[in-house]
């Protein structure tokens, strides 16, 4: 008898366990938040369904997380390429990691100007997103 009911237990509990693993699989992509890191199926099935005004909006909440992101990184570069000129001064022959400094300078460069991009296109979204209401 024991057996029998634990062969029941583990039965059920493998069942239990694969409907909530099979629920959250399904509910994932419907919870997906625009802060949160999404696939770029997502963003193209959300971009291809966006009629609506909150669909728009979504979309132009994603746009402005990404472009917040973009941001900081851009902000991020800024700041180590001042460390590098820094930590540079005072060295007589050659300054400390010149090409770091153009490095950082250039990706500081193209995440501001992805940044923009992105705000851009969030602006975009929430104009559709007004003209739907």
């Amino acid at each position: 008898m024991f057996r029998h009911n634990s062969l029941n237990t583990s039965l059920f509990r493998s069942t239990l366990l694969t409907i909530l693993g099979l629920s959250l699989i399904v509910a994932a992509p419907l919870s997906t938040r625009a802060g949160e890191k999404m696939s770029k199926r997502a963003i193209k099935e959300m971009i291809g369904a966006a009629k609506t005004a909150s669909d728009h909006q979504a979309l132009a909440d994603y746009y402005n997380a990404e472009a917040a992101k973009a941001q900081g990184k851009a902000d991020e570069h800024a700041k180590m390429a001042e460390w590098y000129s820094k930590a540079g001064e005072g060295v007589k022959k050659i300054p400390y990691a010149p090409g770091t400094i153009s490095h950082c300078d250039r990706l500081e460069k193209h995440y501001q100007a992805a940044a923009e991009d992105l705000r851009a296109l969030a602006k975009e979204h929430e104009t559709l997103s007004a003209k739907a209401k």
